[in-house]
């Protein structure tokens, strides 16, 4: 009696212990992410990719986004190049050759990495997306840009704990950019001034 006692209280203790939680997909962890989303920076790496999916060219920098419609895209290595949505255009700053190159921020990001990140709308106005499960440690999700001339065929992002961690960018042509982030932090008060931009006397500015 005794020994039975025991196994039953054994086999009680295992219906109690809860079940180890699975990691939410990257559908709901990119809706977690994205909830009440008013401001994010990150420091981020950016490699181009090959056939064989390795890395070759590496950038790096710090990407700060004020929502709805703002960003700022500081490189830092190897050169200096800064990037900045203003809410209406996108500047390119090259400031080596004295040149700034603007465009229409709405022509320049639709079906983007950045549309993601900066536009208030539902993505579903945009793209089609799919959860496409776990690797390398993260959960993942698809973005299929629903206008044939997006500069990109597929996005696809990576998610752990509700935060972002990776994106990698398909374009026309084949070529593969990946983008891996790191000490992210969301809803921190950013100046609108650090996404407002006027050429510096004496650089040329181009328009696309």
């Amino acid at each position: 009696m005794k020994n039975y006692c025991l196994l039953l209280l054994a086999g009680l203790c295992l219906i109690a212990q809860p079940a180890l939680a699975e990691p939410e997909n990257g559908r709901t962890q990119m809706q977690h992410f994205l909830s009440n989303l008013s401001t994010w920076q990150a420091h981020f790496e950016q490699t181009m990719l090959n056939s064989e999916q390795n890395d070759s060219v590496l950038y790096r920098g710090k990407l700060s986004v004020l929502r709805p419609g703002r960003f700022r895209w500081d490189y830092s290595e190897p050169e200096e190049r800064l990037i900045i949505a203003d809410g209406e255009h996108i500047w390119l700053l090259e400031n080596d050759l004295e040149q700034v190159t603007v465009a229409s921020q709405k022509k320049i990001l639709q079906g983007t990495p950045a549309q993601f990140l900066i536009d208030d709308e539902p993505l579903e106005k945009s793209f089609d997306i799919v959860d496409i499960g776990s690797k390398r440690g993260l959960q993942w999700v698809e973005l299929l840009p629903k206008k044939q001339e997006a500069e990109f065929r597929r996005i696809i992002i990576g998610f752990a704990h509700n935060q972002l961690q990776q994106m990698e960018m398909f374009d026309q042509y084949g070529q593969a950019t990946r983008i891996s982030f790191r000490q992210g932090v969301k809803n921190k008060p950013l100046a609108a001034s650090l996404f407002e931009y006027e050429p510096p006397d004496g650089f040329d500015v181009f328009s696309r």
